[in-house]
């Protein structure tokens, strides 16, 4: 099994992903250019993804994750973006 941190691509990603999520912790709210470069991000890993398989895998998916709550988060504060189901009735 490769190594963890022999993926230079998903490294990058993650290092990136990370970096704006605590922006987004610091200040929470992200400019219009970094929500624009984490929605990149986003579809990079979604991309990376379909390539990889066991802990690699797992750990891109939580990368993703993190970038899709953050994307979640900013666009409900901006009001631009309702808020996630998870398939039960939101109450009004």
């Amino acid at each position: 099994m490769p190594f963890l941190l022999d993926h230079p691509e998903l490294l990058l990603l993650d290092a990136a992903v990370v970096r704006l999520a605590a922006r987004y912790l610091a200040s929470h709210a992200l400019t219009v250019g970094q929500c624009e470069a984490l929605g990149s991000y986003r579809k990079d890993l979604e991309t990376l993804i379909e390539t990889l398989v066991g802990p690699t895998r797992k750990w891109a998916e939580q990368v993703l994750e993190l970038a899709r709550i953050v994307l979640r988060a900013t666009s409900r504060a901006a009001g631009t973006h309702p808020a996630p189901t998870s398939g039960a009735p939101q109450a009004a």
